[in-house]
């Protein structure tokens, strides 16, 4: 089996091209990074219609939305020539419209940007377990610790923490790990522990469901963005640089509940071959 590793900000996934009815189990062998090929995800990506088609699933194998897949796809998509630009990606329900400039820097992209619409508060779509209210914030005992948490989706599930200190082993990964199976969230959340580092900046730490820790996430980049315009105000919206361990994305966005376009770029590590076990 064909594969492609890609890495966008250090968030990095196995690409393979075609839907198949093992994605899931293909996801837990290729992602392993002792006995696969090591990655936070897999992907895959086809054309259909015009359309390219992109799953992502974790290395647990479940399925989710990815601002920084639809990145790495995206750059796939461009390299084997599939589709001339601006293209719509149909990912996990939604449709994204992309963007890139002309140039390309040797193996790695231009710029891309992908609107990824409007953060969703509704307790409904984040999801919250039934019978609760918007967590914009809610304040809740996790670990014996009391913390704000804003909670919202923009195509995945994201919590958000403010911190005047990102926290360090093992706090981080405590609280992470606490708050993604609180019982607040019946799906599960990612969680970004952020702190605001200056006048639309804000520097991250990064707990993701299914995962662990990451270098990086676009959704949730895009999630933290909504969720410090609607804490701090609307005189913060604009152009915001977000950094994560693995590098920076720019969100641009005119109010909490506006539409979301991220920016960064995406790189093909290398190529090679899969043998499925039998």
């Amino acid at each position: 089996m064909r594969f492609w590793k890609l890495e966008s900000v250090g968030n990095d996934f196995v690409l393979v091209e075609g839907d198949r009815a093992n994605l899931p189990q293909l996801a837990r062998v290729a992602c392993d990074r002792r006995f696969g090929i090591g990655a936070d995800g897999l992907l895959a990506a086809w054309m259909q219609s015009g359309i390219l088609n992109l799953r992502m699933f974790n290395p647990d194998g479940t399925e989710d939305f990815c601002g920084n897949g639809l990145r790495c796809a995206l750059w796939h998509g461009l390299r084997r020539a599939w589709f001339e630009r601006p293209v719509v990606v149909r990912h996990f329900g939604r449709d994204v419209t992309a963007r890139w400039g002309e140039d390309s820097e040797g193996l790695v992209s231009p710029t891309i940007e992908t609107d990824l619409g409007r953060a969703s508060w509704r307790p409904e779509d984040v999801p919250l377990a039934e019978g609760l209210p918007e967590f914009a914030p809610a304040h809740a005992e996790v670990e014996g610790e009391r913390l704000e948490l804003w909670s919202l989706s923009t195509g995945s599930t994201h919590t958000v923490v403010f911190c005047d200190r990102l926290p360090e082993s093992p706090r981080f990964e405590r609280l992470g790990r606490a708050l993604e199976h609180h019982p607040a969230f019946p799906e599960r959340t990612s969680v970004m522990f952020a702190k605001v580092v200056g006048r639309r900046q804000i520097r991250l730490r990064i707990w993701e469901r299914g995962v662990g820790e990451t270098l990086a996430c676009g959704s949730g980049t895009c999630a933290t963005a909504s969720a410090y315009v609607r804490k701090f105000g609307a005189e913060h919206s604009g152009e915001l640089r977000v950094e994560s361990q693995g590098g920076v994305l720019s969100v641009r966005l005119h109010a909490w509940d506006a539409p979301l376009v991220l920016r960064g770029r995406a790189r093909c590590v290398f190529e090679g071959e899969l043998t499925w076990p039998r």
